[in-house]
């Protein structure tokens, strides 16, 4: 054989990939399953997320239903006494507990809300998935328009502010605030 003959060997063509192609393909297809991968875990996580949310919703939404019911269904009690915890005396501004005159009483303690009722003592009525950190009643009128006498002619009723944040992501707060008027009435 030549050297001539040697340098002039035609190499048959193949059929296949080349080792530079098949990293290059095996890169893009990782690049590819990694993306894919985070998208899903990020939508599960929001997904997750979410979910906890609209269960804090709900649970917040049970404890505003219950203090709607009683406000609309009791008489508020105007005595000075079940106010003056907050630093005033008797009804002033905002207000941190509310009583009625059948002996019901809602008040904040640490980050739960509890009811006292005639029957017993304190009792938590929030549930564990959900913290208070501020709960404020403004009571209008600030006294009884049915006692004797009263000029106020207006039907009570109560502004509920209520921050509520999540057990499971104390970052994250919701505010609910509702005015419910007082459904009792009382000739004067």
């Amino acid at each position: 054989m030549k050297l001539n003959n040697f340098f002039s060997f035609k190499f048959k063509k193949r059929e296949g990939f080349t080792l530079v192609e098949m990293m290059t393909s095996a890169s893009i297809l990782a690049i590819t399953v990694i993306s894919v991968c985070g998208i899903f875990l990020s939508t599960v996580g929001s997904q997750r997320k979410v979910g906890q949310i609209a269960n804090i919703l709900q649970d917040s939404q049970f404890v505003m239903e219950t203090l709607v019911k009683d406000i609309r269904s009791s008489e508020i009690d105007y005595t000075g006494t079940n106010y003056n915890g907050d630093g005033d005396t008797g009804i002033s501004g905002t207000e941190t507990e509310l009583a009625f005159k059948n002996g019901t009483k809602y008040r904040l303690n640490g980050d739960t809300i509890q009811v006292y009722t005639s029957a017993g003592p304190w009792v938590t009525m929030t549930m564990s998935t959900i913290k208070i950190s501020s709960l404020f009643f403004l009571i209008d009128p600030q006294t009884d328009p049915f006692t004797h006498g009263s000029i106020v002619n207006q039907q009570p009723r109560v502004t509920i502010v209520m921050t509520i944040k999540p057990a499971s992501y104390p970052q994250d707060w919701i505010t609910l605030q509702q005015t419910v008027p007082q459904r009792f009435t009382q000739k004067k």
